[in-house]
């Protein structure tokens, strides 16, 4: 369950979000690996209402993938689910005070398979992205990444403001705008990012999850 509105704090909040978080299990797991039409809408059912199931499953059945098409809507249900509407409820929440980023640099491993996972932008922030560990993980324009990163998070933690010399960072409240961070993330920043479809479909999954949700129906468009 989603949390509730809070008070809004008075310090800053900076929310990130990656367009393929859930792939670090969807990629590695027999059960995303083998999934079929019938298992994909049994697990839905699991977790949704039954009533929103078909709509739900329209929505990310209907984009363009490469290979098993249930294994990556699946997936990417999970990544808005899971992360994105969170990110959401905290930018919304907290919307004069926030800086949200979306990471979606991929990583080379596995042919790029993964695409921008679930905490891969830590080698950048940390200054570990060229380290042999991780050399693999990381992006060819590692130092690029790393160096914006780690400008705006020191900004960030010094100012309250992650604007700095490379760019001027926007508060969330501002447009809805967020920043588009991969191998050139200057000039990167996207108006009304959220308010397109991820927005309305982590607006839906928070009404499912609401004890009041069956008061205020069902009927949301997931579409846009």
């Amino acid at each position: 369950r989603p949390p509730r509105s809070t008070p809004k704090p008075s310090s800053a909040a900076s929310d990130v979000y990656k367009r393929q978080e859930y792939r670090l299990w969807s990629e590695f797991e027999p059960y995303y690996i083998n999934l079929n039409e019938d298992n994909f809408y049994r697990r839905l059912k699991k977790i949704f209402k039954e009533d929103a199931v078909d709509q739900i499953a329209k929505i990310y059945l209907r984009d363009e993938y490469d290979g098993n098409k249930f294994q990556h809507a699946l997936s990417n249900l999970m990544t808005d689910w899971t992360f994105g509407m969170h990110t959401l409820q905290l930018l919304e929440q907290h919307q004069d005070k926030s800086y949200g980023y979306f990471f979606n640099e991929p990583s080379p491993l596995l042919d790029g398979k993964l695409g921008a996972y679930h905490a891969s932008e830590l080698p950048y922030v940390f200054g570990s992205a060229n380290k042999k560990i991780f050399k693999d993980f990381c992006s060819e324009k590692s130092d690029e990444i790393s160096n914006f990163f780690q400008v705006s998070w020191t900004q960030f933690a010094k100012t309250g403001s992650p604007s700095s010399h490379l760019m001027d960072w926007e508060i969330y409240e501002n447009n809805s705008s967020i920043t588009y961070i991969n191998s050139t993330p200057k000039n990167k920043t996207f108006k009304k990012f959220l308010w397109g479809r991820f927005r309305k479909r982590c607006n839906y999954f928070c009404l499912l999850y609401t004890s009041d949700a069956a008061d205020e129906g069902l009927g949301v468009d997931l579409g846009g």
